[in-house]
């Protein structure tokens, strides 16, 4: 597949007339959003700058890797449709390679690398890369630029949610969430979570209208639906984590209403339960006997961080280890520290095989140093109050907990675990800003505006 060409005359075609698409489109979008326009095309310049650079990184040094390959089946699915138009519904409508007529198989089996399309999710990036490369010309650049807006745009709504619930913070909360550095570069390309991420900010966005707002309207509905079956469609695991949370979070905002009685808030808190066991019955009556099976989860997914393990050490790559644990909920709750602080934190310094981890071992420093310095600030038992207080945080901390646990115990490999960490550390941040908020800058703005001047 290195032979494969990436870029060629048709990108500088195609990225001329999207940004003539664009500049036309300029204050249309500039009126959507509003002041904070300029805020936006900044954000969107520094990860379009990202972008080319995770180009420059997968096209230079590793020569090729899974960005390329949605890419050139992708392109393979184009020509598809001209070569074999009486069989291309069967391809396009097809979850995965195995389930090919023979004929559209042959078509596809002289490419390398064709257990790419076995997975279900693969094979749906492939089919969105297909739709972009047909309205793009084949460009890769072009359409490596759009979904890094895509994926910029559904971060934009997540900071668009939380901005305007705590508007003293939102340059706080404009550089956590929209230049945190891992989401600049992994976030973006022809990739997984450039999709998930996207979906994310729209099913965010939209549930937060639709359900906390009470801004009821068909529009956020099909939007909620849309950006459930896209992340679903990726990254299935990240959907019911975040969804799960989503409920949850809609629920305890209700308990920390004042205005609602211990009455309804434990009707809510019952009908809640109702309806989640009942979809899952309905959805999938095997969900249910797996949240039960709390062992068998935990060994897959052990059992996965250490193929995941071997396959680094043998290929030289750059692989970490937790300590020994059971399988059990017992054990997991005893590793749950060192599985997150793995997730945030790591690659430690000493632990740098590469020369692109030096990156993310800086994060994890600048990171460890915002939390120290918050517990300096507000002090150990004013963030635990703080936290318990406050549904938002709880939100972002419950999330974040639960999806880097996971990632940790699955990974077992750096360059894997910064990828798969993205929405993790991407709302424990979002839950430090409103932390240090609520848990410092707020009582200080109270006190002065309560100081009474003597004359």
């Amino acid at each position: 597949m290195n032979n494969f060409q990436i870029i060629g005359f048709r990108d500088i075609i195609a990225l001329c007339l999207y940004a003539l698409i664009y500049s036309i489109a300029r204050k249309s979008i500039k009126k959507a959003i509003g002041l904070e326009f300029g805020l936006f095309e900044k954000g969107l310049a520094i990860w379009l700058i990202g972008n080319s650079l995770f180009f420059l990184l997968f096209y230079f040094y590793y020569g090729w890797g899974d960005t390329f390959n949605y890419y050139a089946y992708g392109i393979q699915l184009i020509c598809y449709i001209f070569d074999y138009p009486s069989a291309f519904f069967n391809v396009y409508f097809s979850n995965e390679i195995s389930q090919l007529s023979p004929i559209s198989y042959s078509y596809y089996s002289f490419m390398p690398n064709l257990e790419l399309l076995n997975n279900p999710a693969n094979y749906f990036v492939v089919k969105i890369t297909a739709i972009g490369l047909f309205f793009t010309m084949g460009s890769y650049l072009t359409l490596s630029f759009i979904f890094t807006l895509i994926s910029f745009a559904g971060c934009w709504l997540i900071y668009s949610v939380f901005g305007n619930m705590y508007s003293p913070i939102r340059s706080y909360l404009y550089y956590g969430i929209l230049l945190l550095p891992n989401l600049i570069f992994w976030g973006n390309g022809i990739s997984k979570e450039a999709l998930y991420l996207g979906g994310l900010g729209v099913l965010f966005y939209n549930f937060y209208q639709f359900f906390i707002i009470k801004n009821k309207n068909v529009y956020s509905f099909i939007s909620i639906l849309i950006g459930s079956y896209v992340i679903y469609s990726v990254k299935s695991y990240v959907f019911l984590c975040f969804f799960s949370t989503l409920i949850l979070w809609y629920v305890l905002r209700y308990f920390y209403n004042p205005n609602f009685s211990i009455r309804k808030k434990s009707l809510i808190f019952f009908i809640t339960t109702f309806v989640l066991l009942a979809i899952s019955f309905f959805y999938d009556y095997s969900n249910i006997i797996n949240i039960i099976a709390f062992n068998t989860i935990l060994e897959n997914a052990l059992n996965y961080g250490n193929q995941v393990y071997d396959l680094s050490e043998f290929s030289d790559g750059s692989s970490y280890t937790l300590s020994e644990f059971e399988p059990t909920i017992t054990g997991a709750i005893k590793i749950i520290p060192e599985a997150i602080t793995t997730s945030l934190f790591r690659p430690y310094i000493w632990e740098i095989k590469k020369l692109i981890n030096v990156f993310n071992a800086m994060e994890g420093i600048a990171l460890m140093g915002l939390i120290v310095y918050l517990f300096i600030k507000i002090g150990f038992f004013s963030i635990f109050k703080t936290t318990i207080k406050s549904a938002d945080i709880l939100f972002c901390f419950i999330f974040s907990s639960i999806f880097l646990l996971g990632v940790s115990l699955s990974s077992f490999n750096f360059g894997a675990l910064v990828r798969y960490k993205l929405p993790g550390e991407l709302f424990f941040v979002i839950g430090l800003c409103i932390l240090y908020y609520d848990g410092y800058l707020k009582p200080k703005l109270d006190e002065k505006n309560n100081i009474v001047h003597y004359h």
